[in-house]
């Protein structure tokens, strides 16, 4: 599944960031709207609204 379609299958506006959870010491990783990932059991994936700074 790509960025673009796990947003859509939780119900996300497609402005939103899509990041993967890192395990243990593992940095979290953001994925773009293109990028495919392949689901494995134990994956957590969060999402970041669109902010505006200024």
């Amino acid at each position: 599944m790509t960025g673009a379609e796990l947003k859509q299958l939780a119900g996300k506006d497609q402005q939103y960031q899509l990041f993967l959870e890192g395990h243990g010491h593992d940095a979290d990783r953001q994925i773009g709207d293109n990028e495919a990932v392949t689901l494995k059991n134990g994956m957590h994936f969060y999402t970041v609204p669109p902010a505006t700074f200024g």
